[in-house]
């Protein structure tokens, strides 16, 4: 008695994080599961109305007020998938903040970056040599919007690779050329000036070509990757 007692009192406690819109849903599927009497349901939703149909369905059988008989292993079960539920539900609500909402400081309403003031630093070692990038906006590494720029102020090329998320690129100076396919020449590329913008669609192997200083702006929902082609691309 005393286990059940303990069982019923962690399903109730996790049960009033659940909230109106998954009480019922959870209390359906699990009933016809469980066979947990009606009376029993009720006391779980506190006398709330998520047992009505329960209890007219006992009703309809000829039930009893009476909890079935072994029930200690269903109400084990039903209280770790409460929990497992319950802790889903919080995790996601602690990390799930709406995407390109900036958490500005207190008492701030715009972010500014001035050109002259831009945050350059050297590529990630990731990227081939000869470029800068500068994040203007978000984290490139998390799973937010985010700003950043490139700089290359020679010839530089980024050889064939795809992103996991569509690439939105605005050339701000100076010309970039791209080509779709891991074989491609630089005479198929398509050049870009500067105020153009295009997007690169997600899993497309492309080559980007500079050959003079440029600068170019992307934004996207991260995190932002630059996979090489030599590692095949998802389908889709």
């Amino acid at each position: 008695m005393n286990g059940t007692r303990i069982a019923k009192s962690i399903v109730r406690s996790s049960w009033n994080h659940l909230g109106g819109i998954f009480q019922p849903l959870v209390i359906s599927a699990w009933y016809d599961r469980a066979n947990i009497s009606s009376n029993w349901l009720y006391e779980l939703c506190g006398g709330g109305t998520c047992h009505t149909r329960h209890e007219e369905r006992d009703d309809a059988r000829g039930g009893t007020a009476m909890k079935p008989e072994g029930t200690t292993q269903q109400i084990r079960h039903l209280t770790g998938l409460t929990i497992a539920l319950v802790l889903f539900l919080l995790a996601n609500a602690s990390t799930g903040q709406e995407i390109g909402v900036m958490q500005f400081p207190e008492g701030e309403v715009q972010h500014v970056v001035r050109a002259e003031s831009t945050p350059w630093k050297p590529c990630p070692p990731t990227l081939p040599a000869g470029c800068e990038m500068a994040v203007l906006e978000g984290d490139p590494q998390g799973e937010d919007l985010f700003t950043v720029r490139f700089r290359a102020n020679g010839t530089f090329v980024m050889p064939p690779h795809w992103h996991p998320r569509d690439e939105r690129v605005t050339i701000i100076s100076g010309t970039a050329a791209v080509a779709f396919g891991a074989d491609s020449e630089r005479q198929d590329a398509t050049e870009f000036g500067p105020g153009d913008y295009y997007v690169n669609a997600r899993h497309a192997v492309h080559i980007v070509w500079i050959e003079g200083p440029t600068v170019l702006q992307i934004t996207g929902i991260g995190p932002w990757k630059a996979v090489p082609a030599t590692e095949t691309p998802p389908p889709g």
